[in-house]
């Protein structure tokens, strides 16, 4: 029905003498080779641009609470080192994210962001997975449908018709599809990347998506945002030390007073910072970590 409204629609156009096109993705702006700043990206901002540089993965942060590092306690990052010495791949990296679903089960979304009860009261009562950070131009309402549609799409993409009711990949409980997608997903990648390397392209999705986190003085790392959280985790298990990606935000702490969700009200200044300096140092987030994190350094 659709299809037919939309030959309709076209036909209509074009009797008038208008020619429809599908819009064409915009390329990046490669700064690998002229100074590699993510600053940069703010003399784009008129256009629908993103700017590609090179970074380091001990500077990344993915999950919102892990270190991209290679020595990281990433889920994903240790699943994926653990099945490299495992003659048994796919069952090494479903026993490991097993074990962190069911460390790792937070009751709400302040909690999962690493703030005790009535920091953030907003977000106290709202789903783990709905975790609206400060900088975000987002309504609570906003993100929940938001990333409800990511899910639904995202896994579509990967063959599968799961909801987030299903369970969400940063933290358990998670029912056994969710599982096997996961584990799935983990397994081709790095069969991808032993076949033919680290691949990327300036097609829509061809690198991983980020922000930029930035202090006064200019010193910042980076959060895997907008497509790319098991590419990443990928690539560093299996041995990257940096990686292209895509900028699409720089966010400094200096200009806390005009985060979004700063000036609705959501955040106070204090707890915007916090968490803004808790992912910037790479320290784990929250307390419901920590049972992973101490079954990790056994």
């Amino acid at each position: 029905m659709l299809t037919k409204i939309k030959k309709l629609v076209i036909g209509i156009f074009n009797y008038l003498g208008y020619t429809v096109t599908k819009q064409t993705h915009s390329h990046p702006v490669d700064l690998r080779a002229i100074g590699n700043n993510p600053k940069a990206l703010s003399y784009y901002t008129g256009t629908d641009r993103q700017v590609l540089i090179d970074v380091d993965f001990v500077k990344g942060r993915g999950l919102e609470t892990y270190s991209l590092s290679n020595d990281s306690n990433h889920p994903f990052i240790v699943a994926i080192k653990s099945a490299l010495t495992s003659d048994d791949c796919k069952g090494e990296l479903k026993d490991k994210l097993s074990r962190y679903y069911d460390f790792v089960q937070p009751q709400n979304a302040a909690s999962w962001l690493g703030f005790e009860h009535g920091e953030v009261v907003g977000l106290d009562n709202q789903p783990a997975w709905l975790t609206l950070l400060p900088w975000e131009n987002s309504s609570i309402e906003q993100k929940k449908r938001g990333r409800t549609d990511c899910a639904d799409e995202d896994n579509k993409e990967h063959g599968s018709n799961l909801a987030i009711g299903e369970g969400w990949r940063d933290f358990g409980p998670v029912s056994e599809k969710v599982l096997e997608l996961e584990v799935h997903r983990l397994y081709s990648l790095m069969l991808s990347i032993e076949k033919n390397g680290v691949m990327r392209s300036n097609a829509e999705g061809g690198d991983i998506g980020a922000i930029v986190l930035m202090k006064e003085d200019n010193d910042f790392c980076w959060m895997v945002e907008w497509g790319g959280q098991h590419r990443a985790a990928a690539i560093s298990a299996m041995g990257s030390k940096s990686v292209p990606i895509r900028v699409w935000q720089v966010v400094e702490r200096k200009d806390v007073y005009l985060w979004p969700n700063v000036q609705s009200g959501l955040y106070s200044i204090e707890a915007a910072l916090k968490i803004f300096d808790k992912i910037f140092d790479g320290v784990s987030l929250s307390k419901v970590t920590q049972y992973w994190e101490r079954y990790e350094k056994q």
